[in-house]
């Protein structure tokens, strides 16, 4: 009876393990069109793949990716939109097609099917500031371009 509970307590503790959430999906450079030459340099620098993550209060960082596929002369903006498993279970790793405009040194997308908008400010040392706002709650974050991360 004694090697029965053991065992049961076991395969309890084993059915309870949980495994390390997935990354956010790495979007290809492959479908990053490099920008026209009527396209404003402070748009351009947007063009590219970005990794980084979102500030999550009481959670860990949420993996997350935006690789900014085409940029027009007037800032529209096609964009593939990727975050990782969510620590508390409420959606897994994924990726979506936005659209969204650079106002400024902003691009804001367009809005999620959530209410949720998200924006990236372009700031001097060439880093992203995120911020991903749903029912009032603000989530910032921090994305550096992946091609300078291999450096």
């Amino acid at each position: 009876m004694k090697h029965s509970i053991v065992a049961l307590g076991a395969l309890f503790l084993a059915g309870c393990q949980t495994t390390a959430p997935a990354p956010a999906p790495t979007p290809s450079a492959q479908g990053v069109v490099a920008p026209s030459t009527e396209v404003p340099s402070s748009y351009a620098a947007f063009s590219g793949v970005w990794t980084g993550s979102w500030d999550v209060a009481e959670a860990p960082p949420l993996d997350g990716n935006i690789a900014v596929q085409t940029i027009s002369p007037n800032g529209h903006v096609t964009a593939l939109y990727a975050v990782g498993d969510a620590a508390r279970g409420q959606f897994n790793a994924h990726s979506i097609t936005v659209a969204g405009e650079i106002k400024g040194r902003t691009l804001t997308l367009e809005p999620f099917r959530n209410g949720a908008r998200a924006s990236y400010t372009l700031l001097p040392d060439g880093t992203l500031q995120g911020r991903y706002v749903r029912d009032g709650t603000v989530t910032p974050g921090r994305f550096e371009k992946a091609e300078n991360k291999a450096q």
